[in-house]
């Protein structure tokens, strides 16, 4: 897998639908990003373009989310690697927000969705006034998110990823130091 791809595509589908939605619906909030077709046709690319542009920006920087950056990257010149894990980043996103959103646009533009995880998971508490955004819904869904979201922090710094060819783990600091020296 390319870490880096992987992390572009898992944002891919919220740059997808918020410039979509500004540009074409005048708000943010999910849309096509967030479907099955959505995923192949627009986040995927997405997340590649997004992933090809960050190897450019840090190409020749030396400030140390840079130097890390090339420490775990491991850039594949046939991009079959960066494709699955773009893509592979996109659906984690989507099924992600599946169980972490109040709603969701898997099935467009073929219908809409139905409430996966019962009327109850969507039930409503109280809405936040979000600038950009419809307001928004606070409920068992968002406390999911909460948690998805505080597990995935959580893992992502107790198990940071591996530095290419090495096999073994490397935070900033180490990337640092072993460019450095």
């Amino acid at each position: 897998m390319s870490v880096l791809a992987l992390w572009c595509g898992a944002f891919a589908p919220d740059a997808v639908d918020g410039l979509a939605g500004l540009v074409l619906r005048g708000h943010l909030g999910q849309w096509i990003g967030h479907s099955i077709v959505g995923v192949v046709v627009f986040s995927t690319p997405m997340g590649l373009l997004m992933t090809s542009l960050l190897r450019a920006a840090v190409g020749k920087r030396k400030n140390v989310v840079a130097r890390w950056l090339r420490t775990i990257d491991a850039p594949d010149p046939r991009r079959g690697l960066d494709v699955a894990s773009s893509c592979i980043g996109a659906v984690s996103h989507v099924v992600f927000d599946l169980v972490s959103h109040e709603g969701s646009h898997l099935l467009w533009p073929w219908s809409d969705d139905p409430p996966w995880l019962g009327e109850g998971w969507q039930a409503t508490w109280f809405r936040v006034s979000v600038p950009g955004y419809h307001d928004y819904s606070i409920g068992p869904h968002f406390v999911m998110w909460l948690i998805l979201s505080a597990g995935g922090a959580w893992m992502f710094v107790r198990f940071p990823p591996l530095s290419r060819g090495e096999g073994q783990r490397v935070d900033a600091s180490r990337a640092s130091d072993s460019e450095s020296g």
